[in-house]
């Protein structure tokens, strides 16, 4: 596409994006760039992310400092002024924004997507925290229940989910070779030790796949080396994350804590059901025994019922209804939705 000389020079900003080490991380950033970029001519995109990478203490004690450095090197400093900054995860990152629009561009406008973790980690939220949100013009919340809880004095408020690739899809006549599949960073936050637990106790005739990275990923290989039916794989495209949706009959999703969970909406989308624990991001997509089942967000609940919960869930099936509302957040419609919000 050709360039229009008249587009939105728009800033995407995160504390969270790829790198050798961790591919997976923030892909549902990084998939928002590329839609945005597919569907319009009209707004100039460029990326700027902080890696998850942690190679030594020293750099992890530096990582943020070196963020901001190289930020106002490229961005304060440059000659072509941002009209659109979109924060993803507001704190610390909208710091970045802020400066920007104090130092270089008073009439930047700023969005911020909040996924989460940058509000349930940050109650009660702190002085500078609170006094950043005057300068966010919107914000953006992946789901209602979120948005609620966050109860932030934003005078804009939109609830957008970060979208689903359409790799995610029912595929047809695929057989059904795991009972339920797991996907996800493997960190406690996200379920990774309940999962393990799970794991220890899972009858022999029971087989799963577990499709993440993280702290845990050591023990849950160690269990699929020891055990044929637990099957590990540390990293996989969308492309073959919805061949193994499809491949099972259940997606379970086991965190403590989920604004959204896009997971859940793959799995709806790929024509399976979700068995998750009582969180927002089930609150807002699961109906109980439509697409899935809503189970107590308790340690002792999931360590003596999950097992059995898994079976009385695996006769579910998805009608097109439900399937269609999970369609409803392809990655499509949330970019063209962004991109009148930059325009």
């Amino acid at each position: 596409m050709t360039q229009s000389a008249k587009s939105k020079k728009v800033l995407i900003l995160s504390n969270m994006g790829p790198s050798d080490l961790h591919p997976e991380g923030g892909q549902f950033v990084v998939n928002q760039v590329a839609a945005v970029k597919k569907y319009t001519d009209d707004v100039d995109v460029d990326f700027f992310y902080l890696t998850l990478d942690k190679r030594n203490m020293l750099h992890a004690v530096l990582r943020y400092p070196l963020f901001l450095l190289r930020f106002i090197w490229k961005y304060v400093f440059s000659f072509q002024r941002l009209d659109v900054i979109h924060v993803h995860f507001y704190f610390p990152t909208i710091l970045l924004a802020v400066i920007y629009r104090l130092f270089r561009n008073s009439k930047v406008k700023i969005l911020v997507t909040f996924h989460g973790s940058d509000v349930y980690a940050y109650q009660p939220p702190s002085k500078i925290y609170r006094a950043m949100l005057k300068y966010v013009d919107e914000g953006i919340f992946v789901s209602e229940q979120l948005r609620i809880r966050a109860n932030l004095p934003i005078g804009q408020q939109t609830v957008l989910s970060a979208g689903i690739k359409d790799d995610f899809r029912v595929l047809g006549r695929v057989e059904k070779r795991f009972d339920f599949i797991f996907v996800g960073r493997l960190i406690e936050l996200k379920g990774a030790k309940r999962l393990i637990k799970l794991l220890e106790n899972m009858p022999e005739n029971m087989t799963c796949v577990v499709v993440g990275r993280g702290p845990y990923a050591t023990r849950i290989e160690e269990l699929s080396e020891k055990q044929s039916n637990i099957h590990h794989v540390d990293f996989a495209s969308p492309t073959e994350i919805a061949q193994l949706m499809n491949a099972s009959r259940l997606l379970i999703n086991l965190s403590a804590f989920e604004s959204f969970g896009l997971v859940m909406t793959e799995a709806n989308a790929c024509g399976i059901p979700v068995l998750a624990t009582d969180t927002d991001g089930a609150q807002a997509q699961i109906r109980d025994g439509q697409n899935g089942f809503i189970v107590p967000n308790d340690d002792a609940w999931i360590h003596s019922n999950i097992i059995d919960a898994i079976i009385r869930c695996q006769g579910v099936t998805l009608d097109s209804v439900n399937i269609a509302r999970a369609n409803t957040h392809r990655l499509s419609n949330i970019a063209k939705s962004l991109i009148q919000r930059y325009i």
